[in-house]
């Protein structure tokens, strides 16, 4: 179903054509869906083709108000902390491997496009591609998860009832 679509959104006209399907199929889904997200515009038409159901249906458990209508706490780091430890973590996953993962997935047939696109395989695979120091692909990998890290930050506070935890930084957990 999925490559069915691929290919329909290819041809001429396909993008605003599946666009109309996805309106009739399932016309909340695409409300919610800017009309330039290719993604998430054929996961909803793959869900509905495949299931006979729209793709909102999936998201009854999610009540409007807030996360599952459970209590929900959010931890907030220090902005100095969470810097260090998102440092830490790129070192600590290349100590454990990561590029060498990067190259095994790269000699075995490469990666999808989502996961071509994720934080640090990105980065390692342009490293790995076009040359450059490791270093500078560690940076740039440390410096898209802050953005990353703060975009989270963001939609959590769309949540009203997503309650804060303040972590210490002293600990260094």
């Amino acid at each position: 179903v999925r490559e069915a679509l691929r290919r329909e959104a290819e041809q001429d006209g396909g993008p605003q054509r599946l666009r109309a399907e996805l309106e009739r199929a399932d016309p909340v889904a695409a409300a919610r869906i800017h009309p330039r997200d290719a993604k998430r515009l054929l996961r909803a038409l793959e869900h509905a083709r495949a299931f006979g159901e729209p793709w909102s249906a999936a998201w009854a458990p999610w009540p409007e108000s807030g996360l599952l209508g459970a209590p929900a706490l959010a931890v907030r780091w220090p902005r100095a902390a969470l810097h260090e430890r998102i440092a830490r973590r790129f070192e600590h996953m290349l100590e454990a491997g990561l590029l060498d993962e990067v190259m095994r997935i790269r000699a075995s047939g490469g990666f999808g496009p989502t996961a071509r696109g994720a934080i640090g395989y990105r980065h390692l695979l342009k490293h790995l591609e076009q040359g450059g120091a490791i270093r500078d692909a560690v940076a740039d990998a440390v410096r898209d998860t802050r953005v990353l890290v703060r975009r989270q930050e963001t939609w959590l506070r769309s949540f009203p009832d997503v309650g804060a935890l303040d972590a210490g930084a002293a600990d260094g957990n």
